[in-house]
């Protein structure tokens, strides 16, 4: 009962209704008992509520506006100078900068192993977007009080790009009087007509392209789609040029692209069923030990395998292209909540926000450390004497990391 009062008083102080948590308690995708679902939700707010502030303050709880994002990750900049960078990776088809935030010190480096992690190439996967966002959110408020954190930080660089489609969510962002709507669903980009031929001598013409069906690999299969294949000059350029960079090029080892829904952790390549990298015992490997570690959090369940053979066939996608093109070792696709069998699973209860982000990056945090022991760039440990045993037996313990100062990361 002291747990749950705890629990209580903190939503009710931050005007969480303790009956939503109840309610929302049907929409997990778990199959535990109702009681283990609201632990699980208790247990995750918690950890929000003891999780280090920023000086730079968002809420999690929303979806946020593509301004909102860059006026935030732009204050992340500037109160954290030591970890942070912004960055531009190109302008979109209505002139809008695309803006992500690297993290990692030295924030000049480019020597470091290197993750991308980039959301919402889809307009309407708003879920995408938030979780991008709470893991730029753990990177830096963590960073000099969390010893993993420090030490993923101190020793890689990450890129993170939340929106990658920043036309296309504005437009589906925009309030309408039916969630539902068209709008609200809107999948593409806002780039100009596309018209192709259809056999019966007319044109099929479409406003915008499906970003994810543009990449330089196995494109144009759909050729009666003009969402997908249009003409050469549709493909956005701005992530391939990035990663293909003389700053990422050869020294990116993990690709992760966030998407909802239908919870599949999936890897390359997904333009055909039965088609796989050399290396896909690797990915299948780190992908089940990911779904694992994402499932502990709150007991949610994840598919683990590729687009053709457990969906459909998506050629052109941003994973096969990383893994194909860029040669990116770990090129994940993530499907996040719901699991498959709502009509409206692009629309994320809020109250599941911050439990779905929160898990998606135990699993991400699998990937980080297959990276360090890919490079033998694991934490060190030691062996230390315990002396209150009579034997003197010998304990493995991390080594202390060099001390951050936590002042600067506190709210003031």
């Amino acid at each position: 009962m002291k747990l749950f009062s705890k629990s209580r008083s903190f939503l009710l102080l931050n005007t969480v209704a303790f009956c939503v948590i109840l309610c929302c308690s049907c929409l997990e995708s778990s199959q535990s008992s109702q009681s283990d679902t609201i632990l699980r939700r208790i247990r995750a707010a918690e950890a929000i509520a003891e999780a280090p502030q920023m000086k730079a303050e968002f809420n999690f709880r929303d979806y946020a506006t593509y301004a909102q994002m860059k006026h935030w990750m732009k204050n992340i900049e500037f109160y954290y100078p030591n970890v942070t960078k912004n960055f531009q990776i190109g302008t979109t088809s209505e002139g809008q900068a695309i803006h992500g935030i690297k993290i990692g010190t030295p924030t000049k480096a480019q020597k470091k192993r290197a993750i991308w992690i980039d959301g919402g190439i889809h307009a309407r996967e708003w879920a995408a977007i938030n979780t991008a966002l709470y893991f730029i959110n753990e990177l830096v408020a963590k960073y000099g009080a969390n010893d993993e954190i420090t030490y993923y930080v101190d020793t890689l660089d990450f890129y993170i790009v939340p929106c990658l489609n920043p036309d296309g969510y504005e437009y589906a962002h925009t309030r309408t009087a039916d969630p539902l709507s068209f709008r609200r669903m809107w999948r593409k980009n806002r780039s100009k007509e596309n018209c192709i031929d259809i056999e019966n001598g007319g044109q099929s013409c479409c406003k915008g392209v499906d970003l994810n069906r543009n990449f330089d690999i196995h494109w144009g299969l759909e050729t009666r789609d003009p969402t997908t294949s249009g003409n050469t000059t549709s493909i956005d350029p701005a992530l391939r040029d990035i990663l293909l960079s003389p700053e990422l090029k050869g020294r990116t080892d993990a690709y992760i692209t966030l998407h909802t829904f239908g919870q599949i952790w999936m890897y390359p390549f997904g333009h055909q069923k039965g088609v796989y990298p050399d290396d896909k015992n690797d990915l299948e490997s780190v992908g089940r030990a990911a779904v694992a570690a994402l499932a502990k959090a709150f007991g949610t369940k994840y598919r683990l395998g590729n687009s053709a053979d457990l969906l459909y066939p998506a050629p052109g996608s941003s994973v096969d292209w990383a893994k194909g093109v860029a040669g990116i070792k770990y090129a994940y696709l993530i499907e996040l909540r719901p699991p498959p069998i709502r009509l409206t699973g692009f629309i994320l209860q809020k109250a599941q926000l911050i439990p779905c982000a929160i898990e998606t990056w135990e699993g991400v945090k699998v990937v980080v450390d297959a990276i360090l022991k890919l490079h033998n760039l694991q934490r060190k440990t030691t062996a230390l004497v315990d002396a209150s045993k009579p034997n003197g037996n010998k304990t493995n313990a991390i080594t202390p990391l060099a001390t951050t100062s936590v002042r600067h990361m506190t709210k003031n």
